[in-house]
């Protein structure tokens, strides 16, 4: 044993000895990364250039570093993340109480009229206070950045408290578990909002003319109006979307609440469509970002109105002598408003520069007016101070405010006539400011959509498209219930018995999802299941794009008998933006049905079956199977090009 012994431990020596051996040649043969302080010498002698990495949680013992060009790309992620919106996650207790609810109530047929009709106590229940944005504390310039940054962050943890406390209040005063309401609690993002507000003089708020309260909630309405100094323009956004009497009839709503001395209401569209070309084959139509000549000639007299009311002293100094001969307005006097009247395609490239050239101008001034407050400058040392009239106010800013997927970048492309900013039907494409010149004394500035506090609950917030696609079950019971879904998607119960002569079954919105995810091929690949959320993420991509017509109406008696409207559903409307027509036309390809009607179809059908026998009439009915099965393939295929656009959120969902 002890001859083993020593030889083991003979052996451990030699190993630990060749170990440092080895640590020595490597330390010995080392190269050594230059200090931070040395990075300009390294660069000069081997024309790379390092910048040292952010330290991380685990320690190294060697400075690392990355080029600039990395450091620039991670710095300008972490920007966009800081501006990312933010939500509560919903309890899984809560998520599987909704999908019972969807899979297990009936619907009720035939639908209430009164589904179809928007009343402002469904976002704001007497009872209840009511909901606010939060507002920007008093700042002053003497104050440094980081006493404002932490009195704005103490405000808004107050401010978040409270909702939350309001919103719990309201699940707890109702009986069964109520859908929870989103809204943003990322600060950064409201303090967009809050730089869009101070810097405009005039607010567009901007409303889905289909939903019209839950894009203008009460708690944005209350924020706005507590505004001092500034004029409102309510405009109505995707009235190509629904009929002309009921974007008319939510527009006369809006100005009796309003009132004479309130904000101005417009109608607005942002898209119009042009002669079909070769390249879609003649059948497809076209839409470029183009306001009509009556919509433009709305907005700007709205504009106007607005600009003349600001020249004009209030009572309150208008009045007293002494108070109006100090008074001066706020605002440019001189605005060129003829030049944006028509769309702005002539404008010349000297004009371009001169445009560009007077934003740049101001950069510096507006930088200091209006931005934070820096720590080590002289506050005091504004240089417009001095100025008087029209100098100290070089252009007049006009805000866009709204919440997400309302059409703030579609309207901006609009009034300029082509394609100036990104918009996409994903809400929340916009994360920060953007500031346009209509002209060289207009300015337009878009605020980054945000979700206001509500009582209005999830599913209305994903079926306006405030919200991504998210949690289709109890989102499609909610529409179920306005909207007769299986008559629309012409869909048959899985338990119709045509001979029955029972009451026949009642649909559930499960039922309805299944269905249809039969009927458009959508499978799930392990189980083989019909695949819910695929099926309900394409109706509400239908129902986004009013593939499938559908608003709600403004609480008028009588509107909804005079025009036949079922639910929110608006039966024998074609949308002009919408898809729609596409693909009716792409369906009617697939059957070969497109050149012919279905009268002449119905009568060359029966002809034949009068001349066939069994026989020739079971062939037919075989190859009416394939053909069948032949078109549910092709609608799958072009379903799955659509759905499959969707965001990787969704795919994280439907894995869950």
């Amino acid at each position: 044993m002890s001859f083993v012994g020593g030889a083991l431990l003979s052996l451990g020596q030699a190993k630990k000895s060749a170990l440092v051996e080895a640590r020595a040649r490597k330390a010995t043969n080392k190269v050594v990364t230059p200090h931070p302080l040395d990075a300009e010498e390294y660069a000069a002698r081997t024309g790379f250039s390092v910048v040292p990495m952010a330290a991380s949680s685990r320690p190294s013992g060697v400075q690392r570093y990355k080029t600039v060009e990395e450091k620039e790309k991670d710095d300008s992620k972490a920007a966009r993340f800081k501006l990312e919106s933010r939500f509560l996650r919903l309890p899984l207790e809560l998520l599987h109480h909704h999908r019972v609810i969807s899979a297990t109530a009936p619907l009720t047929r035939p639908i209430p009229e009164a589904m179809g009709v928007l009343r402002v106590t469904e976002f704001q229940p007497e009872e209840l206070e009511g909901l606010s944005c939060p507002k920007r504390p008093k700042w002053h310039y003497t104050s440094s950045k980081l006493e404002v940054e932490r009195n704005e962050e103490g405000v808004f943890s107050q401010w978040l408290k409270s909702t939350d406390d309001l919103l719990g209040s309201f699940s707890s005063s109702l009986r069964s578990t109520p859908a929870p309401t989103f809204f943003e609690r990322n600060l950064q993002v409201w303090r967009q909002l809050w730089r869009v507000s101070e810097a405009s003089s005039i607010l567009l708020i901007l409303i889905d003319v289909r939903f019209p309260l839950i894009h203008y909630p009460p708690s944005l309405e209350a924020y706005v109006k507590g505004l001092r100094g500034k004029k409102v323009i309510l405009v109505l956004t995707k009235t190509d979307l629904v009929p002309r009497w009921l974007s008319e009839a939510w527009q006369k709503w809006f100005e009796e609440r309003e009132g004479p001395e309130g904000a101005s209401v417009v109608l607005m569209e942002s898209y119009r469509e042009t002669e079909r070309s070769s390249l879609t084959q003649g059948t497809q139509p076209r839409f470029v970002p183009a306001a009509p000549t009556s919509s433009r000639q709305s907005l700007l007299s709205a504009l106007r109105k607005a600009h003349k009311q600001l020249l004009t002293p209030p009572p309150i100094v208008a009045n007293f002598p002494e108070r109006l001969a100090k008074w001066k307005p706020q605002v440019r006097s001189q605005v060129d408003w003829d030049s944006v009247v028509e769309e702005d395609k002539t404008m010349t490239a000297k004009e371009r520069k001169k445009r560009r050239g007077t934003e740049k101008e101001y950069v510096e001034r507006e930088g200091e007016g209006e931005g934070e407050p820096g720590e080590e400058e002289e506050i005091n040392e504004r240089p417009w101070e001095g100025l008087e009239g029209d100098d100290a106010f070089p252009f007049l800013t006009v805000g866009l405010i709204g919440q997400p997927n309302v059409g703030k970048s579609s309207l901006l492309n609009a009034l300029l006539g082509r394609k100036v900013v990104r918009a996409s039907r994903t809400p929340g494409k916009t994360k920060t400011l953007q500031t346009i010149f209509w002209n060289s004394t207009v300015r337009l500035c878009d605020c980054p959509g945000l979700v206001c506090p509500s009582f209005a609950g999830m599913e209305r917030q994903v079926l306006s498209g405030i919200l991504p696609i998210q949690n289709v079950e109890p989102v499609l019971y909610f529409i179920a219930q306005r909207m007769p879904l299986e008559d629309i998607l012409k869909l048959r119960h899985p338990d119709f018995i045509p001979t029955s002569v029972d009451d026949q079954p009642v649909w559930t919105s499960d039922d309805l999802l299944s269905t249809y995810a039969t009927a458009q091929g959508f499978i799930t690949a392990k189980a083989g299941r019909p695949d819910l959320y695929r099926a309900g993420a394409f109706i509400l991509r239908q129902l986004h794009s009013s593939s499938i017509p559908w608003a709600f109406r403004p609480p008028f008696e009588g509107d909804a008998t005079a025009q036949d409207q079922i639910g929110i559903f608006i039966p024998g409307f074609e949308a002009k933006a919408s898809n729609a027509e596409r693909e009716r036309r792409e369906k009617a390809l697939v059957e070969g049905e497109e050149s012919r009607s279905e009268d002449e179809t119905e009568s060359e059908e029966e002809e034949v079956e009068e001349s066939e026998g069994e026989e020739s009439e079971s062939e037919e009915s075989e190859s009416g199977a394939a053909n069948s099965g032949a078109l549910t393939a092709i609608r799958s295929a072009f379903t799955a090009l659509e759905v499959e656009e969707g965001t990787d959120d969704e795919e994280e969902e439907d894995e869950k």
